[in-house]
């Protein structure tokens, strides 16, 4: 990663993240999605899977689009001290 990146980008220059980069991450692509595997749904929710993987079939197209992550959507409980049984009420 480049030193100034935000914390949950990847450099573009020629740097692959790792699994586990990429399971750390907030945010994930389509690709992002695609290449962690069928673990990804428990990342991201099953929409969002699934559309990660139709958008790698030829000739279907699918949105472009960012998925926030569970990690991410938990770390805003903890830090906002939101009880997650007020979210889902």
């Amino acid at each position: 990663m480049a030193e100034n990146s935000a914390p949950n980008e990847v450099s573009s220059e020629s740097e692959t993240p790792t699994r586990h980069e990429v399971d750390k991450q907030l945010v994930l692509t389509g690709a992002d999605i695609v290449g962690i595997g069928p673990e990804a749904e428990l990342l991201v929710g099953g929409k969002n899977y699934n559309t990660a993987l139709i958008s790698e079939i030829d000739g279907i197209q699918a949105p472009h689009f960012r998925a926030i992550s569970s990690i991410a959507f938990h770390k805003l409980l903890d830090e906002t001290k939101i009880n997650g049984r007020l979210v889902r009420t």
